[in-house]
Protein backbone atom coordinates (compact mmCIF):
# COMPACT_ATOMS: atom_id res chain seq x y z
CA UNK A 1 0.00 0.00 0.00
CA UNK A 2 2.75 2.43 0.95
CA UNK A 3 4.71 1.58 -2.20
CA UNK A 4 1.71 2.42 -4.39
CA UNK A 5 1.31 5.71 -2.53
CA UNK A 6 5.01 6.50 -3.04
CA UNK A 7 4.69 5.69 -6.75
CA UNK A 8 1.73 8.08 -6.95
CA UNK A 9 3.74 10.83 -5.26
CA UNK A 10 6.51 10.40 -7.85
CA UNK A 11 4.00 10.44 -10.70
CA UNK A 12 2.34 13.59 -9.32
CA UNK A 13 5.74 15.19 -8.67
CA UNK A 14 6.55 14.74 -12.36
CA UNK A 15 3.34 16.62 -13.23
CA UNK A 16 1.21 13.63 -14.22
CA UNK A 17 -2.01 12.04 -12.95
CA UNK A 18 -2.86 8.35 -13.14
CA UNK A 19 -6.62 8.90 -13.66
CA UNK A 20 -7.60 5.22 -13.33
CA UNK A 21 -6.05 3.89 -10.14
CA UNK A 22 -7.71 0.65 -8.98
CA UNK A 23 -6.54 -2.70 -7.60
CA UNK A 24 -6.29 -4.30 -11.05
CA UNK A 25 -3.87 -1.55 -12.12
CA UNK A 26 -1.43 -2.40 -9.33
CA UNK A 27 0.86 -5.39 -9.58
CA UNK A 28 3.58 -7.19 -7.67
CA UNK A 29 7.02 -7.79 -9.14
CA UNK A 30 8.18 -11.22 -10.25
CA UNK A 31 10.96 -13.41 -8.81
CA UNK A 32 13.29 -11.40 -6.55
CA UNK A 33 10.91 -8.39 -6.72
CA UNK A 34 7.91 -10.16 -5.18
CA UNK A 35 7.74 -7.59 -2.40
CA UNK A 36 7.79 -4.64 -4.81
CA UNK A 37 4.48 -3.15 -5.97
CA UNK A 38 4.01 -1.26 -9.24
CA UNK A 39 1.46 0.99 -10.92
CA UNK A 40 0.19 -0.08 -14.32
CA UNK A 41 -2.03 1.43 -17.00
CA UNK A 42 0.20 4.19 -18.27
CA UNK A 43 -2.11 4.63 -21.27
CA UNK A 44 -4.33 7.22 -19.60
CA UNK A 45 -1.70 9.01 -17.54
CA UNK A 46 -1.56 12.69 -18.48
CA UNK A 47 -0.91 16.20 -17.24
CA UNK A 48 -3.81 18.07 -15.57
CA UNK A 49 -5.95 20.08 -17.98
CA UNK A 50 -9.13 22.12 -18.19
CA UNK A 51 -12.36 20.80 -19.70
CA UNK A 52 -12.39 17.14 -18.75
CA UNK A 53 -14.75 14.33 -19.59
CA UNK A 54 -15.53 11.37 -17.41
CA UNK A 55 -12.32 9.29 -17.11
CA UNK A 56 -11.43 6.21 -15.14
CA UNK A 57 -13.45 3.48 -13.48
CA UNK A 58 -16.66 4.75 -11.86
CA UNK A 59 -16.25 2.57 -8.75
CA UNK A 60 -12.96 4.30 -7.80
CA UNK A 61 -13.65 7.85 -9.07
CA UNK A 62 -13.70 10.80 -6.72
CA UNK A 63 -16.82 12.93 -6.43
CA UNK A 64 -14.85 15.68 -8.24
CA UNK A 65 -14.33 13.32 -11.17
CA UNK A 66 -18.05 12.45 -11.20
CA UNK A 67 -18.79 16.20 -11.35
CA UNK A 68 -16.35 16.48 -14.30
CA UNK A 69 -14.15 18.94 -12.44
CA UNK A 70 -10.53 19.23 -13.47
CA UNK A 71 -8.65 16.28 -12.03
CA UNK A 72 -5.76 16.74 -9.64
CA UNK A 73 -3.63 14.59 -7.36
CA UNK A 74 -6.55 14.50 -4.91
CA UNK A 75 -8.61 12.44 -7.38
CA UNK A 76 -5.87 9.79 -7.63
CA UNK A 77 -5.62 9.74 -3.83
CA UNK A 78 -9.38 9.16 -3.49
CA UNK A 79 -9.03 6.22 -5.91
CA UNK A 80 -6.12 4.97 -3.77
CA UNK A 81 -8.35 5.20 -0.66
CA UNK A 82 -11.26 3.39 -2.32
CA UNK A 83 -8.90 0.68 -3.64
CA UNK A 84 -7.37 0.19 -0.19
CA UNK A 85 -10.77 -0.07 1.48
CA UNK A 86 -12.02 -2.50 -1.16
CA UNK A 87 -8.96 -4.73 -0.80
CA UNK A 88 -9.47 -4.89 2.97
CA UNK A 89 -13.28 -5.16 3.06
CA UNK A 90 -13.77 -7.22 -0.08
CA UNK A 91 -16.06 -4.59 -1.63
CA UNK A 92 -17.12 -0.96 -1.47
CA UNK A 93 -20.61 0.12 -0.33
CA UNK A 94 -21.45 0.99 -3.97
CA UNK A 95 -19.82 -2.03 -5.65
CA UNK A 96 -23.14 -3.59 -6.69
CA UNK A 97 -24.83 -0.36 -7.77
CA UNK A 98 -25.67 -0.02 -11.44
CA UNK A 99 -26.62 3.63 -11.84
CA UNK A 100 -24.22 6.53 -11.80
CA UNK A 101 -26.60 8.54 -9.60
CA UNK A 102 -26.84 5.83 -6.92
CA UNK A 103 -23.07 5.41 -6.86
CA UNK A 104 -22.64 9.15 -6.30
CA UNK A 105 -25.24 9.14 -3.48
CA UNK A 106 -23.51 6.23 -1.75
CA UNK A 107 -20.09 7.88 -2.08
CA UNK A 108 -21.50 11.07 -0.56
CA UNK A 109 -23.00 9.05 2.31
CA UNK A 110 -19.89 6.92 2.98
CA UNK A 111 -16.98 9.11 4.02
CA UNK A 112 -14.49 8.97 6.89
CA UNK A 113 -15.80 6.83 9.77
CA UNK A 114 -18.58 5.26 7.75
CA UNK A 115 -16.35 4.34 4.81
CA UNK A 116 -13.76 2.86 7.19
CA UNK A 117 -16.23 1.14 9.54
CA UNK A 118 -14.63 -2.31 8.97
CA UNK A 119 -11.10 -0.87 8.99
CA UNK A 120 -11.19 1.99 11.52
CA UNK A 121 -7.41 2.22 11.47
CA UNK A 122 -7.76 4.01 8.08
CA UNK A 123 -10.06 6.81 9.31
CA UNK A 124 -7.22 9.36 9.60
CA UNK A 125 -5.98 8.47 6.10
CA UNK A 126 -9.53 8.86 4.74
CA UNK A 127 -10.10 12.16 6.53
CA UNK A 128 -6.85 13.62 5.21
CA UNK A 129 -7.49 12.50 1.62
CA UNK A 130 -11.10 13.71 1.75
CA UNK A 131 -9.93 17.14 2.99
CA UNK A 132 -7.96 17.73 -0.23
CA UNK A 133 -9.22 19.48 -3.33
CA UNK A 134 -7.82 20.25 -6.76
CA UNK A 135 -5.88 23.29 -5.52
CA UNK A 136 -4.15 21.49 -2.63
CA UNK A 137 -0.71 20.01 -3.00
CA UNK A 138 -0.88 16.84 -0.92
CA UNK A 139 1.56 16.57 1.97
CA UNK A 140 2.89 13.17 0.95
CA UNK A 141 5.18 12.87 3.98
CA UNK A 142 2.15 13.31 6.25
CA UNK A 143 0.21 10.79 4.17
CA UNK A 144 3.12 8.30 4.25
CA UNK A 145 3.21 8.63 8.06
CA UNK A 146 -0.56 8.11 8.33
CA UNK A 147 -0.38 4.99 6.16
CA UNK A 148 2.65 3.65 8.07
CA UNK A 149 0.66 4.10 11.30
CA UNK A 150 -1.90 1.65 9.86
CA UNK A 151 0.72 -1.09 9.53
CA UNK A 152 1.61 -3.49 12.33
CA UNK A 153 4.73 -2.21 14.16
CA UNK A 154 6.82 -5.24 13.15
CA UNK A 155 5.97 -5.05 9.42
CA UNK A 156 8.97 -4.62 7.11
CA UNK A 157 8.57 -3.56 3.48
CA UNK A 158 11.14 -6.14 2.37
CA UNK A 159 9.41 -9.07 4.12
CA UNK A 160 7.73 -11.68 1.92
CA UNK A 161 3.94 -11.61 1.68
CA UNK A 162 2.06 -14.15 3.78
CA UNK A 163 1.44 -16.44 0.82
CA UNK A 164 5.17 -16.62 0.11
CA UNK A 165 6.05 -18.28 3.42
CA UNK A 166 4.50 -21.63 2.57
CA UNK A 167 6.20 -23.64 -0.15
CA UNK A 168 3.48 -24.89 -2.47
CA UNK A 169 3.92 -28.17 -4.35
CA UNK A 170 4.79 -27.93 -8.01
CA UNK A 171 1.60 -28.96 -9.87
CA UNK A 172 3.71 -30.30 -12.75
CA UNK A 173 5.60 -32.81 -10.58
CA UNK A 174 3.68 -36.08 -9.94
CA UNK A 175 3.70 -37.42 -6.39
CA UNK A 176 4.96 -40.94 -5.60
CA UNK A 177 1.54 -42.51 -6.31
CA UNK A 178 0.82 -40.53 -9.48
CA UNK A 179 1.86 -40.48 -13.08
CA UNK A 180 1.32 -37.49 -15.33
CA UNK A 181 -1.99 -39.08 -16.45
CA UNK A 182 -3.33 -39.90 -12.97
CA UNK A 183 -2.61 -42.49 -10.28
CA UNK A 184 -0.35 -45.50 -10.87
CA UNK A 185 -3.35 -47.77 -10.38
CA UNK A 186 -5.31 -46.01 -13.14
CA UNK A 187 -2.31 -46.22 -15.46
CA UNK A 188 -1.96 -49.98 -14.76
CA UNK A 189 -5.68 -50.53 -15.35
CA UNK A 190 -5.49 -48.68 -18.66
CA UNK A 191 -2.53 -50.84 -19.77
CA UNK A 192 -4.23 -54.12 -18.79
CA UNK A 193 -7.48 -53.36 -20.61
Amino acid sequence: MLQILKALSLLHGAGFLHRDLKPSNCCIGATDCLTRQYLDKGGIVRKPRAGVGLRGTIRYMSLDAHARHDLGPNTDLVAFLYSTIECGDGSLPWSREQTHENIIKLKQAHTGDKLCSKQPIFVKVAEYIESLNYHNIPDYEKLFALVEDCNPPDLKESEPYDWQYRQLPNPMTPTANETPGGTKENATERLNV
